[in-house]
């Protein structure tokens, strides 16, 4: 049963489909897992039990009775804990809301629940997601399945810690700036901000409402096109949605690279990577060459403008979400959450207006500036790997945070390479792409012109084909290697670093 907790969706339901394994054996199995592993991860902040033990008797029964199987039948899923699901707690990471039930399930997860999935629990992630390393003040931060002195990142670090461990196939996180995208590249799975619109944020606890985004993480691309097939869609209860749904052709998933364009920003945007992180990148480069990709290296449209006038929209509209509960109650806040959040207040509203007005047309210029030429935008998905929690959670971090690590929009700022998509309202795929010399994972990013991710699906896919990065598990996960390597084999060459 193990080994079928380490394999991607795509067995794992087939395994269900034809009986093979019972929902209900191995939802036990993942629970079990997570028994063992989780005190030490802290992925988790509720595991549901019985409730996903009770779902798997449904599924059992529904496969014996004949009924129509969906998607994702019986397979463990979770969500991160600001979605809601009726009658469950969701904290968003905050002791303020440690008891708060919800009323109504977010669309998102009805449509997982709908296409059959299990739903395990909720996700540790960073208070009031605002903290790029998972500061939270219910429990301990998520640790890095490959180090667990590391930060497995924010502020969807519990989903990407979760899929590192192999606790889960897939995850519901939310994007604000990097969310998604930089825990992904710190514990080395895959993680998809959409287009704008793409995925309904009905039930999501909001943070920044222009620049939110709800979207799936898995350990896989081709696991991570599942879930984005099944919560893809418009949603007459959120009027941000676009009537636009999302399918893969079959064909998709063979289609060759060759003669295809990628652009890759000039050096200069590159120079505050760290060492392991070039490397990767520049491999990278090599690997999508190598399957006959044309590359160009471009000058991208000001880049730190870009996120200078994110990190404005983004820290505008987060003050003014939690304006009147930090003055009514600021000890509900940790002091370095409540910091960074009155900090919004200060930038003029002649500056927020700015931004939003400029917006439309800055989009329209960066997608014709960068993808006239192109497919897609090759980046980083972080300048470094994951950091110690030492160094960036309270106590040692309180110099760090006064000398401006965590300020926005600043060659320091975890975000820098994720921010401006949110703001562009663009689609970016985040997926593994090698180790450092202490073995921990160093991600990429893929990012296309919007509704490209069938698009994006097909590099970073075609990208798995030839590299392993992303078969690879911590040794908390596993001790049995072959097992993963067994279930996954690729069937082309191993490229990589």
């Amino acid at each position: 049963m193990n080994d079928l907790l380490d394999a991607d969706i795509e067995t794992a339901a087939a395994a269900l489909r034809d009986g093979a394994v019972s929902a209900r054996a191995l939802t036990e199995a993942a629970l079990t897992r997570v028994g063992k592993i989780d005190g030490r991860l802290r992925a988790f902040l509720h595991v549901e039990r019985d409730v996903a033990l009770e779902r798997a008797d449904l599924l059992d029964r529904a496969r014996k009775a004949g009924a129509p199987l969906g998607p994702l039948h019986g397979v463990p899923l979770a969500r991160k804990d600001l979605f809601d699901r009726a009658g469950e707690i969701a904290t968003c990471g905050a002791a303020r809301w440690a008891k708060r039930r919800a009323r109504e399930t977010a669309t998102c997860l009805a449509r997982l629940d709908a296409a059959g999935a299990i739903d395990l629990g909720a996700l540790n992630m960073s208070e009031y997601a605002f903290h790029p390393h998972g500061l939270n003040s219910v429990t301990e931060p998520a640790r890095n399945p490959w180090d667990l002195a590391r930060t497995a990142g924010g502020s969807s670090g519990g989903s990407a810690a979760a899929l590192a461990a192999r606790l889960i196939f897939g995850s519901m996180g939310s994007d604000s700036g990097g969310s998604i995208r930089f825990p992904a590249a710190l514990c080395g799975v895959v993680g998809l901000l959409p287009t704008r619109g793409r995925v309904s944020r009905q039930g999501m606890m909001r943070s920044s409402p222009s620049l939110d985004a709800a979207g799936p993480l898995a350990r896989t691309v081709r696991d991570c096109a599942a879930l984005f097939t099944v919560v893809a869609g418009s949603d007459p209860v959120d009027p941000t949605t676009v009537k636009r749904t999302f399918a893969m052709r079959d064909a998709s998933w063979r289609r060759s690279l060759r003669n295809r364009r990628i652009v890759i920003p000039k050096d200069k945007l590159l120079e505050t990577l760290s060492p392991a992180v070039r490397s990767a990148f520049d491999a990278a480069v090599r690997i999508f060459s190598g399957e006959g990709v044309n590359i160009a290296a471009i000058d991208l449209p000001d880049w730190d403008a870009l996120n200078a006038i994110t990190a404005i929209v983004f820290a505008s509209e987060v003050a003014a979400t939690h304006q009147r509960s930090l003055a009514a109650d600021p000890d509900a806040y940790s002091p370095e959450v409540r910091e960074r959040m009155a900090a919004g207040l200060l930038y003029p509203a002649s500056d927020y207006l700015d931004a939003l007005r400029l917006r439309a047309r800055l989009t329209c210029a960066f997608v014709e500036t960068v993808f006239a030429g192109a497919e897609v935008l090759l980046l980083p998905s972080a300048a470094d790997v994951a950091p110690r929690l030492d160094e960036v959670l309270p106590g040692a971090a309180r110099a760090r945070y006064d000398a401006g690590a965590y300020t926005l929009a600043t060659a320091a700022d975890p975000g820098r390479f994720t921010r401006a998509f949110n703001y562009l309202g663009l689609p970016a795929l985040a997926l593994p792409a090698g180790f450092s010399p202490d073995g921990l994972p160093v991600g990429i990013q893929i990012a296309g012109p919007p509704f490209a991710e069938a698009t994006l699906f097909e590099f970073g896919h075609a990208f798995q084909r030839v590299t392993d990065h992303h078969l690879r598990a911590p040794a908390l996960a596993t001790n049995d290697a072959t097992i993963i390597w067994r279930l996954y084999a690729p069937k082309t060459p191993l490229g990589g670093i």
